[in-house]
């Protein structure tokens, strides 16, 4: 059956629980719970200092709504927390937004602090001579005449040169020597990588390779020079432990019958290539002219004006494209170099 009361209800003398008709309010006094839940599972009371909302029983503590937001807050322009169930969940600081959830990560309003330090965005960048930071955002430079200036977000950074070390830098080696009609040794001041990286010239007359041969720095000739003939090595080489520039390439033909052309392998196997214009070739020592002893054709043939016979020795010396090292390891250079003094 239905009750139906008039007007206020109170629950115990103590007037601690009571109905309030004209307030349309249930009222709880201190200590007096509101629980819910067959074990009393949710309670909400107040203990006369501090509000409580109380989850003890099983499962989970739902707090939900269909509409867009739920606010954390003093229920007026101030809020602590603001959360859409399908969105962003907000943090706030005293009204001001300071944490946000987005789709791609979070975003942060203000300094980021990391066990209680500052976490920065930013480089912290130190001159020479000052005391190496432990911070993860700090980069040191180390070594002479290092300065930053500027202010605010922008450093710029000077490492002056003033330190270097500077010199002149020859990738060619030319060793004299004087012939005694017996002696065929002869010591280079640098070993050089490999045979192709000497030239050999007896009385101004470049050598076959296939008429000497190279061990570590000693080059040693097939027959003694006669007494007084001028003998220089030229070696090809670069100061440096790990490069090796080399500026030419040398092709000998052995011929075994009458030809008015050489193209292909040479006698070693190499195959003939050359840029058009940058390239020497020989017959049985003597330079031939190019235009009148030869012409240069497509880069991998030479052709002679007159046919040469059986046993004629060939030599084609193609000079390779200059390179440079950089940072980078060995680029190539198309133009010419030239030189602007003897």
């Amino acid at each position: 059956n239905n009750i139906t009361f008039g007007g206020d209800v109170i629950f115990d003398s103590a007037n601690a629980i009571i109905f309030d008709k004209s307030e349309k309010e249930l009222k709880f006094g201190d200590n007096y719970f509101a629980k819910f839940g067959n074990a009393d599972d949710l309670q909400i009371y107040h203990n006369g200092t501090h509000s409580y909302v109380r989850d003890q029983g099983t499962g989970h503590l739902y707090i939900t709504t269909n509409g867009d937001f739920i606010h954390l807050g003093n229920g007026g322009a101030l809020q602590s927390g603001k959360f859409s169930p399908a969105g962003a969940a907000e943090l706030f600081y005293n009204g001001t937004e300071r944490f946000e959830t987005t789709d791609s990560g979070v975003n942060v309003t203000g300094n980021l602090r990391v066990n209680n330090a500052p976490f920065t965005s930013g480089i912290t960048v130190q001159e020479e001579g000052s005391s190496l930071s432990t911070a993860g955002t700090t980069l040191n430079f180390v070594g002479d005449n290092v300065t930053a200036t500027g202010s605010g977000t922008t450093k710029t950074i000077t490492i002056t040169g003033s330190s270097l070390t500077v010199g002149t830098l020859n990738n060619v080696k030319a060793d004299a020597f004087v012939g005694n009609n017996s002696n065929r040794t002869f010591t280079l001041s640098n070993a050089p990588a490999d045979s192709d990286d000497v030239l050999i010239f007896v009385n101004g007359i470049l050598q076959h390779t296939n008429t000497y041969s190279i061990s570590g720095d000693t080059v040693t000739l097939d027959s003694a020079p006669d007494s007084a003939s001028e003998i220089e090595a030229r070696t090809h080489l670069i100061q440096s432990a790990n490069i090796v520039l080399r500026d030419h390439k040398s092709y000998v033909y052995t011929l075994s019958t009458t030809t008015d052309s050489v193209s292909g392998p040479d006698s070693a196997g190499n195959t003939l290539t050359y840029d058009i214009g940058k390239v020497d070739v020989f017959a049985n020592g003597s330079r031939l002219v190019t235009g009148k002893d030869f012409t240069e054709v497509n880069g991998t043939s030479i052709v002679f004006d007159s046919a040469f016979s059986s046993g004629n020795v060939i030599e084609v010396v193609s000079h390779a494209r200059a390179a440079v090292a950089d940072i980078n390891g060995i680029i190539a250079i198309d133009s010419d170099l030239t030189t602007t003094g003897a």
